[in-house]
């Protein structure tokens, strides 16, 4: 499978760093979409059982607000 993903690859590496790409990650937009329509199916789904089922209201509301939480900004990097 060829991959179209022009990321850093560092070929020519400064001084103290190495010559590879950590993990051997390539992002892919594919995976990505499924992952977003699988949080917001399950988001969904934690909504509408948490309307109609009076008795589990507060596990359904933790459900959905961790199917939220992925989406919202709480990246920290360069704030240090």
């Amino acid at each position: 499978m060829s991959s179209t993903y022009n990321g850093p690859i560092n070929p020519n590496p400064g001084p103290g760093e190495a010559r590879i790409i950590i993990y051997s990650y390539v992002p892919s937009l594919a995976l990505g979409i499924i992952g977003a329509v699988t949080f917001v199916a399950t988001l969904a789904a934690n909504i509408v059982y948490m309307i109609r089922v009076k008795r589990h209201r507060i596990f359904h509301l933790l459900l959905a607000v961790g199917a939220v939480s992925p989406a919202l900004p709480c990246s920290t990097e360069g704030r240090f």
